[in-house]
């Protein structure tokens, strides 16, 4: 009978390189800006114990002969999970991991293949993002870009005309992931650690002769009080996922069904008591009454 724990525990090995993502100092450095790691944010915004992980192994990999040395998972992190027991898909931008020369992996293909997946599966899709699209160096590296094609637009008009989807800008965010943010039902930024746009001050400075902040190019104020790009701010990460649940919470999981009735927050009897209480309620009360009853 042929023993293959070897090859199992290899295969745990690699995962457990996985999971460093950009190593401990700049995990350390993403705690330091007050903000959690994708991994952390999965877990905060999914049910309890619920995520299933794909492509976890995803990266660039080095070797001394056959033996594995060195291995740099890729900067984008996705898979399967539940938002109060309904499945979801969620992909989130690995920026400690972005760090690293070259990428750490190709995020594109990685993040493409979660969109797939919501369309497939017919799930919510829920992009959490945290990063910047084109990486010269790694542009550089393969001697080649992806642009001017790019036919997964494609795949993000299916994206909204099917299922709900919903993007959480969590960092400084610019290039094709500042586009995501436009391509969902439902975007929203985080106070004081999320900014939207194209190209970052740097680009601004030498196209322009401008110095401006990230906030003053494309924070909360820009973007939802007057671009009209994000549709809501939140006062924490915390908040953001908290957002997502309930907005969620409102909708099918796709056009293919209808939403599931939830047990109603506040008893039958209870509710009649409290319009019943007082003979001289009005009109808009009443009505108010009515649609609770109903």
């Amino acid at each position: 009978m042929t023993n293959w724990q070897p090859e199992v525990d290899e295969i745990e090995r690699r995962k457990q390189l996985a999971y460093r993502m950009g190593g401990e100092a700049r995990v350390a450095d993403q705690h330091t800006r007050g903000k959690l790691t994708v991994r952390e944010r999965i877990a905060a915004l999914l049910d309890a114990e619920s995520f299933r992980e794909h492509g976890v192994l995803a990266g660039s990999a080095e070797y001394d002969g056959a033996n594995l040395t060195d291995f740099r998972p890729a900067n984008f992190i996705t898979g399967r999970g539940l938002i109060e027991g309904r499945p979801v898909v969620v992909g989130g931008g690995d920026i400690t991991a972005r760090a690293r020369p070259g990428g750490g992996g190709r995020a594109r293909s990685k993040g493409d293949y979660a969109d797939e997946m919501a369309l497939g599966l017919k799930v919510p899709m829920i992009r959490l993002i945290d990063g910047f699209g084109a990486d010269v160096r790694a542009v550089a590296s393969i001697g080649r870009t992806y642009l001017p094609a790019n036919d997964h637009w494609l795949t993000y008009c299916l994206l909204l005309s099917e299922v709900p989807v919903v993007a959480v800008a969590l960092g400084a965010v610019a290039g094709l992931p500042a586009a995501q943010m436009g391509v969902a039902h439902f975007a929203l930024m985080v106070k004081g650690i999320a900014q939207i746009f194209a190209a970052g001050p740097p680009v601004v400075e030498r196209a322009l002769g401008l110095t401006v902040s990230k906030e003053e190019l494309g924070g909360v104020e820009v973007h939802v009080h007057k671009s009209g790009l994000v549709d809501n701010a939140a006062e924490d990460e915390a908040d953001a996922f908290r957002q997502v649940r309930a907005f969620l919470s409102y909708l099918p999981t796709s056009v293919w069904e209808l939403r599931r009735c939830s047990r109603a927050t506040t008893p039958w009897s209870d509710a009649r008591r409290r319009c019943s209480a007082s003979s001289h309620a009005t009109a808009s009360a009443r009505t108010t009454c009515a649609g609770w009853w109903n």
